[in-house]
């Protein structure tokens, strides 16, 4: 389902956070700090917005060095659709599945807008792993049925952030509550 798709990539835009060449924007250290880790956030969301306008090898290339190979992505989503009861989802999606829904979505929204507010990090005693919570909002316009539907997203998630083997910083986990509204059109 179509909807079903976009929901997916909007429930999971916020779990991650513009450079010319994705595969180029490696955030490399040998220690997590909280100022690395937002800006690993930040990046990762300027880089699921610009899906609109990115080449979907862009998109991919940028995953694939920054998800963990066993990354999980994990959020309950409840849908806002007028005149009809809110409805409840249970979401797993994996590395590949993310980054499918990231390319699919961002071929059903225009006008798309998102913003990451990082609240907490947490941060190992080695340095080499993270929790951090974030609070998230996207908005943007869908066509359903030939119209334009106006649709929001808020998320609450907690990322679990690690240093690969080779030192680039890698989101290994996030688990979101998702509420996406759709208006009236």
């Amino acid at each position: 389902m179509r909807i079903s798709r976009l929901c997916f990539a909007l429930a999971f835009g916020l779990a991650v956070t513009s450079m010319p060449h994705a595969a180029a924007a490696q955030h490399s250290t040998d220690q997590l700090t909280e100022e690395n880790i937002a800006a690993f956030i930040e990046e990762s969301t300027r880089m699921t917005s610009r899906g609109l306008d990115a080449a979907p090898e862009d998109i991919a290339a940028f995953f694939e060095t920054h998800l963990h190979p066993q990354a999980r992505f994990k959020s309950n989503i409840t849908f806002h659709i007028p005149e009809q009861p809110s409805q409840e989802k249970a979401v797993t999606l994996t590395r590949a599945e993310f980054i499918d829904s990231l390319e699919s979505g961002s071929q059903s929204l225009g006008e798309y807008e998102t913003s990451i507010d990082v609240e907490s990090v947490q941060i190992s005693s080695d340095g080499r792993k993270a929790t951090a919570k974030t609070r998230g909002s996207e908005t943007g316009i869908m066509t359903i049925e030939g119209q334009p539907v106006p649709v929001e997203g808020e998320s609450e998630c907690t990322q679990i952030i690690m240093l690969s083997d080779e030192d680039i910083i890698q989101m290994y986990n996030a688990n979101c509550k998702t509420s996406i509204n759709f208006r009236n059109y």
